[in-house]
C-alpha cells in the first residue's frame, strides 16, 4: 500500500513495510497541484505540477518521468484517470491546466491532445480566479466510475460541466449547479451521485455542499449542521455511499492559510478546520466530529 502527499515543494510517498510506515521525499524542489493512479495499475501514478508540468510514475512513486507532449501548458493543475475508458492497456487520462484548458492522453501520457471545445463554452469567458481574475484553471476532474464517456470538470471559478462522450462534446453549466467545486466525488456504489465541495457557500450560506441524484441535471444542498460554509474536499466510504467526510473553514482566506495539499485540496486554517459526517439518508443527519469547534 502507498499513499502519496503532494506538499509545497516535494512529493511524499509513504509505504508500509514489515509493519512500519516510512515517508520518503519525490519530486524536490516541485510544487505538486494534482495526484492520480489508474484504478486498474495502481503502481502507476500521474502527478501535475505548478510550472514544471506532469510526471508520471510505473513503480508505484519510486521513480519519475517527465510526461506530456502536447500539453501547452506548465500548470498542470487536475489530472484523473478513467476506470472505465481503456486504451492499449492504459486507463484514459485527463489533464487539466491553467489558463482553462484540458487534454486527453490514450497511451499512458506519452502523447496528449487538447480537448478544445472544453474552452469554446459559452460560459468560458466569465471564468475567473479570484486572486488572479485575469486567469482560471481546471480544479477537479470526475471521470464517472460506472458510465463510459461521461466525464465531470470544475473551473476555478466558474463552471461545473459535463460531457457525455469522452471531451468531445460538452454541456455547459446550469444554473442550479454549483459554481466554485473544489472537490467532486462519485461512488460506484451510487450511480448518477455526484457529491460537490464548493466554495459557493462563503457568499451564499446554505450551498457550500452539493448533491445531485441525477449525473447533475439537478442539485439539492443537505448541509443543515455544517458550522462552515466554505467547503474544500469531500470523501466517501468507499463501503457506504452516505457516509460523507467533508472539510471546510470560515472563509477562503482561513482555508488555503496552509498549502501543504494532499490530492490538490489545500489544509484548512488554525481554528478553521471542521468536518461533518452524514450518516444513513443522505442530508437528513449531520453529525460534526467535533475538530477545532
Amino acid at each position: 500500500m502507498h499513499i502519496y502527499l503532494g506538499m509545497e515543494v516535494e512529493l511524499l510517498v509513504a509505504s508500509k513495510r514489515n509493519g512500519r510506515w516510512r515517508a520518503e521525499s519525490r519530486l524536490k524542489g516541485k510544487q505538486i497541484t494534482s495526484l492520480a493512479s489508474d484504478p486498474e495499475l495502481p503502481e502507476r501514478v500521474y502527478c501535475g505540477t505548478s510550472g514544471r508540468g506532469l510526471f508520471r510514475s510505473n513503480n508505484a512513486g519510486d521513480t519519475w518521468e517527465l510526461v506530456g507532449e502536447g500539453i501547452h501548458s506548465a500548470k498542470v493543475t487536475a489530472v484523473a484517470v478513467s476506470g472505465v475508458d481503456r486504451s492499449k492497456g492504459h486507463g484514459v487520462v485527463y489533464a487539466g491546466a491553467e489558463l482553462s484548458a484540458l487534454f486527453r492522453s490514450e497511451d499512458g501520457g506519452n502523447s496528449w491532445r487538447e480537448l478544445k471545445a472544453f474552452a469554446q463554452l459559452p460560459s468560458a469567458p466569465t471564468w475567473s480566479f479570484p486572486p488572479r481574475p485575469e486567469t482560471s484553471h481546471v480544479r477537479w476532474i470526475t471521470p464517472d466510475p460506472l458510465v463510459s464517456g461521461r466525464i465531470f470538470v470544475a473551473i476555478e471559478a466558474g463552471a461545473l460541466v459535463r460531457s457525455l462522450d469522452g471531451g468531445e462534446h460538452w454541456e455547459d453549466r446550469r444554473s442550479d449547479a454549483p459554481y466554485d467545486t473544489h472537490t467532486l466525488v462519485m461512488h460506484s456504489k451510487a450511480p448518477d451521485r455526484l457529491y460537490s465541495a464548493a466554495g459557493d457557500g462563503y457568499s451564499h450560506p446554505g450551498r457550500g455542499y452539493n448533491e445531485s441524484n441525477d449525473g447533475g441535471d439537478s442539485w439539492r444542498r443537505p448541509d443543515e449542521g455544517l458550522k462552515h460554509n466554505y467547503l474544500v474536499s469531500v470523501a466517501v466510504d468507499p463501503a457506504d455511499p452516505n457516509t460523507i467526510v467533508v472539510s471546510g473553514a470560515a472563509s477562503p482566506a482561513e482555508a488555503h492559510a496552509f498549502w501543504g495539499a494532499l490530492f490538490h485540496l489545500p489544509q484548512a486554517g488554525r481554528n478553521a478546520l471542521a468536518t461533518g459526517i452524514r450518516r444513513s439518508a443522505r442530508g437528513e443527519r449531520n453529525d460534526r466530529a467535533g475538530l477545532n469547534e
